[in-house]
């Protein structure tokens, strides 16, 4: 096996294009997945997050306290419960009411699905001793929708998890990429994985090389593209040379960089394309936000 490229010459600083950084830094399908999880779960996150009734157990806990009270009024929200493409949802309805509680007339509001009372209804209201300005109709709750609704949040803590728990690999493909020998390896074994991308299904290459210090050792590349890594007697292998046992194929990197003969690395096609995702949750969410703090 031979060396094509040899970066050991401490006087040749690598020059890595920005967008090759930016497909270390977001690239792999898991850490994609996060992103998309992350960004279309936020969308949820802010629509149906202040609306959901987190709290209603700690405010109604307990012994209650009940008097009767008065609905002024009913108007129908902007949310419903159910329904799908070819049938509207139930309503979400609030209904206004009033009470009097130690010769103070105290207003709220209270919501229920596919449930509105008529102005001058009369009805059972419960409070807490402690909190009596916090209130809600008796079988109602106090805010748009149930704490059930709160699920919607379980979707972007699984983009956050899927990029966390990539973050290693994505440091160590970026650390390859900045400071990694470049040599050939030997087809080794090929395995097939439980993941699929575009309805195919992804493979695990295994190659044996030789490392600048005479040893050889063993690098691992994924893809369901099988003809990256069957075109060649000998696929490119980038490993680091204090480290040879964290090495990786060339041709699986994440934008497919490419490496001159001074080994500076320049942006393969679509590279650019891995920040998109990320960058679009982080601008448009990080606008969203300052938009409701400002």
């Amino acid at each position: 096996m031979r060396s094509s490229f040899n970066y050991t010459d401490s006087s040749m600083k690598r020059q890595v294009a920005p967008a090759v950084k930016l497909a270390c830094i977001f690239g792999g399908s898991v850490t994609q997945l996060g992103w998309f999880f992350f960004g279309f779960g936020m969308i949820g996150v802010w629509i149906f997050a202040g609306h959901v009734d987190f709290l209603g157990w700690y405010h109604f806990r307990g012994d209650l306290q009940t008097v009767q009270g008065t609905v002024v009024g009913n108007e129908e929200t902007l949310f419903s419960v159910g329904g799908s493409d070819s049938s509207p949802g139930t309503p979400v309805y609030a209904n206004h009411f009033t009470f009097t509680v130690n010769g103070q007339e105290l207003r709220d509001v209270s919501y229920a699905t596919g449930k509105s009372l008529a102005a001058g209804t009369g009805v059972t209201i419960e409070f807490s001793a402690n909190t009596p300005t916090r209130a809600r109709i008796k079988g109602m709750r106090s805010e748009v929708m149930g704490p059930f609704a709160g699920l919607v949040i379980i979707f972007p803590l699984v983009g956050i998890l899927l990029v966390a728990i990539t973050i290693p690999a994505r440091r160590r493909t970026l650390h390859l990429v900045k400071n990694g020998e470049i040599t050939t390896g030997k087809f080794k074994s090929k395995a097939l994985t439980t993941m699929q991308i575009n309805k195919q299904y992804v493979y695990k290459y295994t190659f044996e090389f030789q490392a600048s210090d005479g040893r050889s050792y063993l690098a691992t590349g994924k893809t369901h593209r099988q003809h990256i890594l069957e075109d060649e007697a000998e696929e490119r292998v980038l490993y680091d040379p204090a480290n040879p046992t964290i090495a990786t194929m060339v041709d699986t990197l994440p934008g497919r960089p490419l490496f001159d003969q001074r080994g500076n690395v320049s942006c393969g096609a679509g590279a650019f394309l891995y920040g998109l995702v990320p960058a679009t949750s982080m601008v448009g969410h990080g606008y969203w936000l300052m938009t409701k703090v400002g």
